[in-house]
């Protein structure tokens, strides 16, 4: 039954007999405890395995002058010490990553790596021609394992002179469009809302443009969505405000992203 654990300095040391942890020396006088010391024994398995306990010295300073409150012992009776980290399993769906982003140019770091969002600084107006939403686009891997990725855009807009607004989006994964996610919104004197923009791309179930579905994500693709105005009379603009406290106020409203990653 191992030891495991900064080898003991001082006098005192750790030691197995009859399969429990002993620790022997002069303990409160110099040794490997003092008398500001306390020692813990936790018991992980009194019915199988009686001798896998861990014990825990806390305080004080042992016979070398260096703290002594760090010193954990392991006592393994009949399993191994395992490298834990590689034998995690997560089930499926369970959460691999999430990457949260308020789109402001300051970067996270995540699990899959350093992730910067665009600084959206102003207000976007939509034309009747298709152009890349502002703080959509992003390059993302994700990490080994995952199945599903899920992308969220929320920010909101406002129609502009115009009695009522209507916009147009498409959501895009490199160069191809995901046809099936095509969004429109707007209503008659519609003077604001926040909108999500939020789609879900599967991977290793074959491949579907429509869907968005991959048959692998193994280097960054590139995410991003692109808006329109409906028509010319029904223009609208995005990150702000119309109105505040009672009155006609435009205030900046900057959009947050987030992209999670499922097993």
């Amino acid at each position: 039954m191992p030891y495991l654990g900064r080898v003991p300095t001082g006098v005192g040391s750790v030691s197995e007999i009859d399969g429990d942890l002993t620790v022997t020396g002069n303990i409160k006088s110099g040794g490997q405890l003092t008398a500001n010391d306390t020692l813990f024994k936790m018991i992980m398995d009194t019915a199988a395995n009686l001798g896998d306990n861990i014990l825990i010295e806390a305080g004080g300073t042992d016979g070398s002058g260096t703290n002594a409150g760090d010193d954990i012992c392991l006592e393994g009776q009949t399993e191994a010490v395992v490298n834990l980290s590689s034998n995690v399993s997560f089930g499926s769906g369970g959460i691999l990553e999430n990457l949260a982003l308020v789109c402001d140019g300051r970067a996270r770091t995540v699990r899959s790596g350093t992730y910067t969002p665009q600084n959206v600084t102003g207000v976007q107006q939509f034309t009747v021609t298709y152009a890349d939403l502002n703080g959509t686009t992003i390059a993302y891997l994700p990490p080994a394992g995952t199945t599903s990725v899920i992308y969220d855009f929320c920010f909101n807009y406002a129609r502009d002179s115009d009695a009522s607004s209507e916009t147009l989006y498409k959501f895009f994964i490199d160069s191809d469009e995901v046809v099936n996610a095509r969004l429109y919104n707007g209503a008659d004197n519609y003077h604001g809302d926040s909108v999500n923009l939020r789609w879900v791309i599967r991977i290793g179930d074959g491949t579907d443009t429509d869907t968005g579905r991959l048959p692998s994500w193994n280097t960054a693709k590139t995410l991003k969505w692109q808006a329109r105005a409906h028509a010319s009379t029904t223009e609208a603009k995005a990150f702000l405000t119309r109105f505040w406290d009672g009155g006609n106020a435009t205030h900046l409203m900057i959009p947050d992203l987030t992209i999670i990653a499922l097993s």
